[in-house]
């Protein structure tokens, strides 16, 4: 095999520009084998002796990227994902007219996205997202008329998007996530990038309108625009899009009501709607019950929405988190609930329910239980005591009556809060409370519960804050609670019946 010394001085000072090798990718790279079986290297079959992609991906590799690497001439590939690169990227990567793909996501470049990337006309996939770049997307990027993949995400990037990469007809991704860029998206998006599939501008300070031509757009899968000023109302037609798999408006300004929901039915393939932190008022739709049996997320949380949960909402069998937090939402939590098996987060405090099913008991992947904040009356349901997944339950301030039910204290997986306070729980704490030997953070205060502390509290190893005020227990505190050696806080105050 040929040597071409061009390529192999500039992979040797590649090699000298690494002052770290985590992993030993380069111990190869001596005299004794030809530069074209070094680690990482490929050269060309056409041009043997010519290097034509360098990756070495997550190799721990830490040092400067060599300005050398522009006398690589050959190259169509770069892929240095997940070291920790630093410095400048070296302007004489503007001469790889063959390059097609940058990928250096995840290392630590300092600097600007350099104005030579405009030159790179094969490019078609640039990867810079968590490189630690700032200052503004040059204006030369429009020049790559074949771009398809766009990654800037996770950097400090600020300005205006240039309004040439909204024209690039090919791309199929563009991910600009947590920046500081600002502006409005173009309201014709859709129709001059007509085969995007992936559209990522999250945590950013872009403002305007959604626009409605994103339905043009007809092979959308993932609109994920949250954390944003966007106002306005949401598209209609969204339901034009048979694949669209997720769509993420969460804390923006959209002031609308729920009928962008019914046209989503039409869109057999959705996963996620993440529609929380905004303005929504308006009632959940009866549609919601032929959402795609795909849907796994969906979030409307801090809103302002009424009326009650359509029983329909025990259709998405394949829902794992339902968020309703802080609405208006009244009337009891429907039964139907119960038929969602998969569900492990079921979040609906701060809200106007009244009354809880039974069937809650049939969620036995549940993790998260939150039903605090609401207007609840009537009995702890005791079938709670089949969520054997639960790690935390929340029932604070609601008018729950009656005893604790002692299948809820036999939950001995319940390991990071407990919280029953401000209700009307009446009668002693059951003595199956032992079982919770990982929990954390247990409230029982403000009810009116009496009979003595249980000793069985001792048990509880992991307490670190355990809330028992204003109640009616009585007798003496158990000494026994001095096992409790990771006790932040105990508070029996306000139980006149208590002595030491």
């Amino acid at each position: 095999m040929a040597n071409n010394e061009t390529d192999r001085v500039a992979l040797v000072a590649f090699k000298a520009a690494i002052v770290q090798d985590l992993f030993g990718a380069l111990t190869s790279w001596n005299h004794s084998l030809h530069y074209c079986h070094w680690k990482g290297i490929l050269c060309s079959r056409r041009h043997p002796d010519r290097v034509i992609q360098l990756t070495l991906r997550s190799q721990g590799l830490v040092g400067l990227l060599s300005p050398h690497i522009g006398n690589l001439s050959f190259f169509n590939s770069i892929d240095l994902q997940n070291n920790s690169f630093h410095g400048p990227i070296p302007q004489e990567l503007g001469r790889l007219f063959r390059l097609q793909t940058i990928e250096f996501n995840n290392n630590s470049f300092r600097g600007t996205i350099p104005p030579f990337i405009g030159n790179l006309s094969s490019l078609f996939q640039i990867s810079l997202s968590h490189c630690n770049l700032h200052g503004e997307i040059p204006e030369e990027i429009a020049r790559l008329r074949g771009l398809s993949l766009v990654q800037l995400s996770e950097n400090n990037l600020s300005g205006k998007v240039p309004f040439g990469l909204y024209n690039i007809s090919t791309i199929l991704f563009l991910s600009l996530t947590v920046n500081q860029l600002e502006g409005n998206i173009p309201h014709d998006i859709g129709s001059t990038l007509p085969n995007l599939k992936f559209l990522n501008c999250m945590n950013n300070l872009f403002t305007g309108t959604i626009p409605t031509s994103l339905s043009n757009a007809s092979k959308l899968q993932e609109i994920l625009i949250s954390i944003n000023y966007f106002s306005g109302t949401m598209p209609k037609d969204l339901g034009k899009l048979p694949g669209l798999t997720a769509i993420g408006v969460y804390q923006n300004r959209l002031q609308d009501d729920l009928t962008f929901i019914s046209p989503l039915t039409n869109c057999t393939s959705l996963q996620i709607i993440d529609a929380g932190d905004n303005l929504f008022r308006g009632s959940l739709p009866d549609s919601i019950a032929n959402l795609s049996t795909y849907l796994s997320w969906m979030n409307l949380h801090i809103n302002q929405t009424h009326g009650s949960i359509p029983s329909g909402i025990g259709n998405l069998l394949n829902l794992t988190q339902l968020s309703m937090v802080a609405n208006n939402l009244a009337g009891p939590v429907p039964s139907s609930i119960g038929r969602l098996h998969n569900l492990q987060s079921l979040l609906l405090a701060q809200n106007k329910f009244t009354e809880l099913p039974s069937s809650l008991g049939n969620l036995t992947s549940l993790i998260t239980l939150d039903l605090g904040e609401n207007n609840i009356y009537g009995n702890i349901p005791p079938s709670l005591g089949n969520c054997h997944s639960l790690l935390e339950l929340h029932l604070y301030k609601n008018n729950f009556n009656g005893s604790i039910p002692p299948e809820i204290m036999s939950l001995s997986s319940i390991s990071t809060f407990l919280t029953l306070d401000h209700n009307a729980l009446t009668g002693s704490l059951p003595s199956e409370v032992e079982c919770l030997k990982n929990l954390g953070y247990m409230d029982v205060s403000y009810n009116r519960l009496s009979g003595p502390i249980p000793n069985m509290l001792s048990n509880c190893f992991s307490l670190e804050w355990l809330h028992m005020q204003a109640n009616s227990f009585e007798g003496e505190i158990p000494q026994s609670l001095s096992m409790l050696r990771g006790l932040r806080l105990l508070d029996l105050s306000r139980n006149n019946n208590c002595r030491d």
